[in-house]
């Protein structure tokens, strides 16, 4: 968790390198400044990706019991839950912001920074990403959940209907 936590500050610098190897400023103004706004989105959703692998590592010991016969299935219960977290918080803060701050630059270019320098195909909607981000973030999230609930109760079933002694 700690490793995923510190890898997701590093994301952001990541970009930024990423974008000035492939020649950002040799772009026009607008795509520039789509990215030099779309930046510190990138930095806060990092930063509350921090945030949320770091709780979810505090949270790690009260996931495992060491009463129970069955441990391991409750920590991957929670790693399903938070991978799921963290993916859909990462597609509702970027699409959103990035979706908002392109419409407003680039309106029907929206999409041609992310495609032809990063490879990101999803962001490619413009005006519509602003209403589809946050449901697409808000599905996986619920998904995510749901699959590791179904993980808790299998462990939570087997560890109490184990023989008494």
């Amino acid at each position: 968790y700690t490793i995923f936590a510190i890898l997701n500050l590093l994301v952001p610098l990541l970009i930024l390198y990423i974008a000035f190897d492939n020649g950002i400023l040799d772009l026009p103004a607008r795509y520039f400044f789509v990215f030099l706004f779309s930046w510190p989105i990138v930095a806060l959703a990092g930063w509350i990706s921090f945030k949320l692998w770091m709780k979810r590592r505090s949270e790690l010991d009260l996931t495992a019991d060491n009463g129970n016969d069955f441990v391991a299935t409750p920590i991957y219960a929670s790693l399903i839950q938070t991978s799921g977290e963290w993916f859909g918080t990462w597609v509702a803060i970027l699409g959103f912001g990035t979706g908002i701050i392109s419409s407003i630059f680039l309106s029907g270019d929206a999409g041609y920074i992310f495609e032809e320098y990063f490879d990101i195909y999803f962001f490619s909607q413009g005006i519509f990403l602003i209403i589809l981000a946050p449901i697409y973030g808000l599905l996986i999230i619920i998904f995510s959940r749901f699959i590791a609930e179904q993980f808790r109760a299998l462990a939570t079933i087997a560890n109490n209907t184990k023989p008494r002694q």
